[in-house]
């Protein structure tokens, strides 16, 4: 009996997002199948991280596609991108409008069963001190 010798190749390390929340830019959304209930839709959102060590970055996160609720996750992200809270009966920005808005995204790195890491955005925010105003009108001193 003759044993053949078998290469191994090491695995590409790991690497989660260096920080636990990183600004990033809304690049594209997508209504997508949702995976856990097929009779449902899911809107998937691609980000890129701005700045620091993952400058460039590439993210993803998901949200049902369901009404806008106070309490619906979907709801929170629309907030954190216009950087104030939808008013009650207010029309919700189309989707392209929210498409170069910057949010903050609380990032934990998690693995799956077969032990593939994976950057996990958990919550999306506003930026400090919301979205900046826009000038009408510079006023002379």
């Amino acid at each position: 009996m003759s044993i053949q010798e078998i290469t191994f190749e090491a695995a590409a390390p790991d690497k989660p997002i260096s920080d636990d929340v990183v600004t990033a830019t809304l690049m594209e959304m997508e209504l997508v199948d949702n995976q856990f209930e097929p009779d449902r839709k899911q809107i998937r959102f691609r980000w890129q991280v701005n700045g620091g060590e993952d400058d460039g970055r590439k993210l993803a996160s998901w949200a049902n596609h369901v009404p806008l609720t106070p309490k619906a996750k979907l709801r929170g992200v629309i907030e954190a991108l216009l950087g104030r809270q939808l008013r009650d009966g207010e029309t919700p920005p189309k989707s392209t409008e929210l498409i170069g808005r910057q949010a903050r995204l609380v990032v934990d790195p998690v693995y799956s069963a077969s032990g593939t890491l994976a950057n996990k955005v958990t919550d999306v925010r506003p930026l400090r001190g919301g979205r900046a105003p826009e000038v009408v009108e510079e006023i002379p001193l």
